[in-house]
């Protein structure tokens, strides 16, 4: 009867620690809005933002979209932005503004552990009536939708 309670114990205890470990290295996704500008000439909406796996394993991002408040999707084109900055030496030779350069991102895309990426969504709206009533509201968000490694992301950014 002893031996029976103590392996129950055992058995319990090991339970748990797996269970710790496999909830401990998953991949953890966090988004963070940078900036928001309005593009009228182009009826797009560009929004940088900040994409973080702080978790232990890496994930792979499979789509990334946007919706609006009233659940319409725009036409969203997504670009990693490389940020540079040339260092200038001396008196003679400023530092540069940031420059920015932009590379279209391919599906799957892998992000590895504690790897932080800057992301630019362009959200096309092809109809001007959308856009105007899209622009109109002082708080302009949107619902992040990323779906990675069999999981769903969202966040309203």
């Amino acid at each position: 009867m002893v031996v029976e309670f103590i392996a129950i114990i055992i058995s319990l205890i090991s339970l748990c620690i797996s269970i710790y470990i496999l909830t401990r290295n998953k991949a953890i996704l966090v988004a963070e809005k940078h900036s928001l500008i309005l593009k009228k000439k182009y009826k797009e909406i560009w929004v940088y933002f900040y994409l973080t796996n702080i978790g232990e394993k890496p994930t792979t991002i499979k789509s990334i979209d946007f919706y609006t408040k009233n659940k319409f999707m725009p036409k969203t084109t997504i670009l990693k932005v490389i940020d540079k900055t040339i260092i200038g030496i001396g008196e003679e030779l400023p530092t540069s503004p940031i420059l920015y350069n932009y590379e279209p991102i391919n599906f799957p895309l892998l992000i590895e552990p504690h790897i932080t990426m800057k992301l630019l969504a362009k959200l096309n709206f092809s109809n001007e009536n959308i856009f105007e009533k899209e622009t109109r509201n002082d708080n302009l968000q949107y619902t992040l939708r990323i779906k990675h490694s069999n999981k769903l992301f969202k966040k309203r950014i």
